[in-house]
């Protein structure tokens, strides 16, 4: 049984995603001192770290080696989701749960995506990515390092990247480069959704976006009476406990992202 528990923590978007980033960095910790030897020579080299270790002794992990400390924070986050309240229909109300059941990711892929988010986080992971690539400027996690990260003698990474990438959750920034050299990214989008971050309006300007998708909050919904659809138009229009997805390419990800953004309208610019 689990000595670790999430009992305390509250059962929010933003502390989801904050266990699934503590349990990234467990991963990456185990990796550095597999390679390194030692925790005393992985803070050395990255000190930054130091800080991270220290919180998560605090929160209960204190004494154990890194394979432990995985094994803990892994059985304590899937009783802390099992005990998590479900909405109509038994649909998770975690964004994170949801994203997870629709696109069929176990633990692992989740903890292989937040490893390759943890420089959207904190930067400082991206230095120590372009360190251990040995590439200048190259802050994302590869397929290379990934890799050679995996444990897995059946090359498990390899299945959950793809996972991650038919998923819509990943794309390859550097798709030219060799395989090896293949830079992951996360979609900003989803990213910020899990955490929690998505409010108010945003609309194609933004950065963050795709041209082709505008997210209207809540409070600016209207009922789908009141929709009139261009005829003749290559759309698609489903009507789900989500709301309205419209558009020919990337249903899937739009599907995602509805239930993600709090079961709200997804509308697509058709070009």
């Amino acid at each position: 049984m689990s000595k670790l528990s999430f009992a305390n923590v509250p059962v929010k978007a933003e502390e989801h995603f904050k266990l699934y980033f503590y349990g990234a960095i467990l991963y990456v910790m185990d990796r550095l001192v597999q390679a390194l030897d030692s925790q005393e020579a992985v803070y050395e080299r990255f000190p930054f770290l130091g800080g991270y270790v220290s919180e998560l002794a605090l929160g209960g992990l204190e004494g154990m080696t890194t394979a432990e400390a995985q094994d803990e924070w892994r059985a304590a986050l899937l009783a802390w989701e099992r005990a998590a309240p479900c909405g109509a229909g038994g649909r998770p109300t975690l964004p994170l749960l949801a994203l997870a059941a629709a696109a069929g990711l176990s633990y692992a892929a989740l903890i292989a995506w937040f490893c390759i988010g943890l420089s959207e986080e904190d930067p400082r992971f991206g230095s120590l990515f372009e360190a251990l690539h040995g590439t200048a400027g190259q802050h994302h996690l590869t397929f290379g390092l990934l890799t050679a990260w995996d444990a897995d003698a059946d090359n498990g990474v390899r299945r959950l990247l793809q996972q991650l990438q038919g998923a819509g959750l990943v794309h390859i920034s550097n798709p030219d480069a060799p395989r090896v050299d293949w830079a992951f990214v996360t979609q900003p989008l989803i990213w910020d959704a899990v955490a929690g971050r998505v409010t108010g309006r945003m609309g194609p300007n933004s950065s963050d976006l795709p041209a082709w998708l505008n997210y209207r909050g809540p409070g600016e919904l209207l009922p789908l009476a009141q929709y009139v659809l261009t005829t003749g138009a290559n759309l698609s229009v489903a009507r789900t406990d989500a709301g309205v997805t419209a558009g020919a390419d990337g249903r899937a990800r739009l599907a995602h992202l509805s239930e993600l953004l709090g079961r709200d309208e997804i509308d697509t610019l058709l070009v």
